[in-house]
């Protein structure tokens, strides 16, 4: 764990998700930047769980998304169905629940998550 925790400096994979008409794939990528928090996490076998928490919070300062995330994104934009974007999720379940607007009251990173991308997209448009 320590090893590990020293030397990696990310962590990047990717799921391809078609398309509703089945011609393309979009890549889903799920984004780990090995931090200070993180490289903790990574030491301490009680603390792993919390990896996950962490990528979803990391998307604005460092770039790290989860592939629900992801997926959520491409669904927004048109690019994947609902059903594919379901296929593809880690937890389908939270997804379908996130779609619907319902989370917990301490969890406000999908919020953030999507001022971000929106704030993006514009920035994306303007150029």
């Amino acid at each position: 764990r320590y090893l590990l925790a020293s030397t990696l400096q990310a962590v990047v994979s990717q799921r391809l998700v078609p398309d509703s008409n089945g011609l393309h794939r979009y890549p889903a990528a799920e984004i780990l930047i090995a931090t200070s928090t993180i490289r903790d996490y990574i030491r301490e076998p009680e603390k792993t769980v919390m990896i996950r928490q962490a990528i979803q919070e990391g998307f604005v300062q460092y770039q790290m998304q989860t592939f629900d995330q992801a997926l959520m994104q491409l669904y927004k934009e048109n690019k994947v169905s609902l059903e594919g974007a379901m296929r593809a999720s880690s937890n389908p379940h939270e997804f379908s629940l996130r779609l619907k607007g319902i989370q917990s009251s301490s969890d406000t990173t999908w919020d953030r998550f999507e001022e971000f991308t929106k704030d993006a997209s514009q920035e994306l448009n303007r150029i």
